[in-house]
């Protein structure tokens, strides 16, 4: 899973307490360009960014194209003597109101926080800022996504997942889970349902040769939800490049091994017991 210097200044955070809220902005803004003292917007994500950088050095971009990955700057907050301020972060899916990702982070003062969208379909979206379960400020971007979009841009970092293939002499099958909620904490988790998937998938495929006979290279997109015991629920073919047939294989892979093993404690700690969404990529070669 990518990893990147500034993530230090992501990590979950479990403090409470009375926040430091003057100044803030709950209005979305749209404007391209406008630079934020406190608030949160959207920039074009690049190598070499880093959370010690001004926010004045992170233009602002509501627009993405298909090769740009979004990233949500967060700049203006922690506490004066240098504690970091607990935040949240939701990105929702504005045409129906979807959350399509979550993150938990903390804001150290003076620096920013920085956090790449793994978004990997064209819409327009919100990123909200929640600082004590109250939306702090928003902002409005859309991004662009079609089938030649590189898959490490429509899903940064999940490219070099450890569990990824069921292979014959036709076709190789790579499952890529993706996290779109609930951050780093659920890396061993990912990996674990990756390898889980990838079983799966090899089993289904000998009960049912005949959907594989096409041999034609695509991918499907399921996003759902789980809740802390390992159920999915809700889930959703957003992307089939390939037949009915193979989406319908790949969504009863999925819903046939519910439930998954459950939360540990230490990720219900830190992340609660509340949903998470989440997305898994089958990829035929």
């Amino acid at each position: 899973m990518k990893r990147r210097a500034y993530n230090a200044f992501l990590a979950v955070s479990t403090l409470a307490g009375v926040f430091w809220l003057a100044g803030c902005d709950t209005v979305a803004t749209t404007n391209p360009g406008v630079v934020k003292n406190r608030g949160i917007y959207t920039t074009v994500a690049q190598e070499g960014q880093s959370s010690d950088m001004a926010a004045s050095d992170l233009p602002s971009s509501t627009n993405f194209t298909a090769i740009q990955i979004p990233e949500v700057v967060i700049t203006g907050y922690g506490f004066p003597d240098g504690t970091p301020q607990p935040f949240d972060l939701q990105v929702v899916e504005t045409a129906g109101e979807t959350i399509v990702f979550t993150n938990s982070g903390s804001a150290a003062a003076g620096k920013v926080a920085l956090i790449e969208l793994p978004i990997s379909y064209s819409g327009k979206y919100q990123a909200r800022l929640l600082i004590n379960d109250y939306v702090q400020d928003a902002w409005d971007f859309a991004v662009k996504r079609d089938a030649t979009t590189p898959r490490e841009v429509a899903a940064p970092g999940l490219t070099n997942s450890p569990a990824s293939s069921a292979t014959d002499a036709k076709n190789n099958i790579e499952v890529v889970v993706g996290p779109w909620g609930g951050g780093d904490i659920f890396g061993d988790y990912d990996d674990d349902l990756n390898k889980t998937l990838t079983a799966a998938v090899a089993d289904g495929r000998k009960a049912h040769p005949d959907v594989f006979s096409e041999g034609t290279p695509g991918h499907v997109i399921i996003r759902f939800d789980m809740d802390e015991k390992g159920q999915v629920s809700s889930p959703q073919i957003i992307g089939n490049t390939l037949s009915d047939a193979f989406g319908q294989f790949f969504l009863s892979v999925l819903q046939t091994g519910s439930p998954y093993k459950p939360w540990s404690t230490v990720v219900k700690t830190v992340y609660g017991d509340h949903p998470r969404t989440m997305k898994v990529t089958f990829y035929i070669d």
